[in-house]
């Protein structure tokens, strides 16, 4: 069977743009209509599209892709690259995900704190004084061992009594910043 750039883009659910891009990178091998001109592609062709697409679910990159087909072409066995692909993809995302969660919390506690903060007009060089009040997030070490210094020490600058709240919430901060509130959701 052969099929046009429309017919196949349409039937892996892609634009026909993605499917003369993926021509010209060689993952797919279109031939020429010699009468028309126009690329024509066979069901294997539409296997490969496919296989792309499943691929790129799996959070492969293109040039991963095209380095597995291209074993497979070849008729070397991908398999031990495809493993080796993953295994390294799901420890980088592992980390991505604990910073994203990381993240999330910071937002929350941010948020619990900026329900008692009134909106405000900027002041001198302040910027936005909700975010001015939330206290830095934890540096990373550098390959050295040693965090660089905060440029602002705690319970300094706009904002400090809530910044030490939002530390204490996320448990780096060891003294108290102020009585706490009870406050009664209805």
């Amino acid at each position: 069977m052969s099929l046009g750039v429309a017919e196949v883009a349409r039937a892996a659910g892609v634009s026909p743009h993605t499917v003369r891009y993926y021509v010209a990178r060689g993952l797919l091998r279109a031939r020429k209509d010699p009468r028309s001109g126009y690329h024509r592609f066979t069901d294997g062709d539409a296997r490969t599209l496919a296989f792309v697409r499943r691929a790129q679910a799996l959070g492969f990159s293109l040039r991963e892709i095209e380095t597995v087909v291209a074993m497979s072409r070849r008729h070397e066995s991908p398999c031990p690259v495809v493993r080796d692909i993953v295994r390294r993809r799901v420890g980088e995302f592992g980390v991505q995900l604990a910073e994203l969660d990381e993240t999330c919390r910071r937002m929350r506690g941010a948020l619990r704190i900026w329900r008692r903060m009134p909106d405000s007009v900027p002041k001198g060089d302040e910027i936005c004084r909700l975010i001015e009040s939330v206290g830095a997030p934890a540096r990373r070490p550098r390959s050295s061992g040693t965090a660089p210094p905060s440029p602002e020490p705690p319970g300094a600058g706009p904002g400090a009594r809530a910044r030490l709240t939002f530390e204490r919430l996320e448990g780096r901060a060891s003294r108290t910043a102020g009585p706490r509130r009870r406050t009664r959701r209805t």
